[in-house]
């Protein structure tokens, strides 16, 4: 199996035609055929149905495609990454920001927002990815970014953090979840459902937990592998993870919405914007002076 195979799939499946799928890759029809029929037989199980019109996906070729194309958007961000990096490298004194948050599906468009925002603001050219919070670090004790921003608390002794304001958490679930018919939910509904917490972000896991002791709440959280399959799995049985609510960034997941909690005092975790002591420079500082009075307020 190789991602062109997961390409072609994707592709198929969103134009219901094997004519217009192999029109939108630039192939003929027949190796598009062929393509598909080498990854049925790998797989070893019906991924299309051909009708008189068109296909459609199996039972299992619906749920192969929706794995499918968190695959190929996370393989997508990561050549954006690579070209983003290298324009960096290419660029005279840019500014370089990751954020510690999982891949979601609309992360290329909040990227590009972001970075619009702060090279007219700041007039540098800038760059922003995103990724765990290992990965994260790692990029600032390098000095291959000038900035991060993290949800959540920070224990590094080698960065330099900066509160810049609160963010409100939200219940994330599948679109066929019984709490997903709802405009909001509270504590009370989502903690009747397993709750669960990705381990790549321990920074918002260890604020969110001291939110809940609190309010005299368990925290007996599952912690999830940061896996697609595991994390799949979890909401096939229910589950419901506690993200950021930030409506603007759109959907994090295929058929996943995120419910506000319609709470007094609702759940939130810090923002920090950090930096490594040893590479701090004018960029980062212009950065923080632009952010935090604007966050916080």
């Amino acid at each position: 199996m190789n991602i062109n195979q997961i390409k072609y799939f994707v592709s198929v499946v969103e134009l219901g035609s094997f004519s217009k799928a192999a029109q939108s890759q630039f192939l003929t029809v027949q190796g598009m055929s062929k393509a598909i029929s080498d990854l049925e037989r790998e797989v070893k199980t019906p991924l299309l149905v051909r009708k008189a019109r068109g296909v459609a996906p199996t039972a299992f070729g619906l749920i192969f495609f929706e794995q499918a194309r968190l695959v190929l958007d996370t393989f997508q961000e990561l050549e954006e990454l690579s070209a983003s990096h290298n324009q960096a490298i290419a660029s005279e004194n840019p500014l370089t920001i990751i954020v510690s948050s999982p891949t979601f599906l609309s992360a290329k468009r909040a990227a590009r927002c972001l970075e619009q925002y702060f090279k007219k603001q700041l007039g540098l050219e800038t760059f922003v990815s995103f990724g765990s919070s290992a990965t994260c670090y790692k990029a600032l004790a390098d000095g291959t970014v000038n900035a991060m921003v993290v949800f959540g608390t920070i224990e590094a002794e080698h960065l330099s953090s900066t509160f810049i304001g609160k963010v409100p958490v939200g219940a994330m679930v599948l679109k066929n979840h019984p709490l997903a018919k709802q405009a909001e939910t509270t504590l009370s509904e989502v903690m009747s459902y397993p709750l669960g917490l990705s381990l790549a972000f321990e920074g918002f896991n260890t604020s969110l937990e001291e939110d809940f002791r609190k309010r005299n709440l368990p925290t007996d959280f599952i912690r999830m592998q940061p896996r697609l399959k595991d994390t799949l799995s979890f909401f096939k049985n229910k589950g419901v993870t506690l993200v950021p609510y930030i409506p603007a960034i759109g959907d994090l997941l295929p058929k996943s919405v995120v419910l506000p909690f319609n709470e007094p005092d609702v759940p939130t975790v810090p923002l920090y914007l950090a930096h490594s002591k040893q590479h701090e420079d004018e960029n980062y500082l212009k950065l923080r002076n632009l952010v935090a009075p604007k966050l916080s307020e």
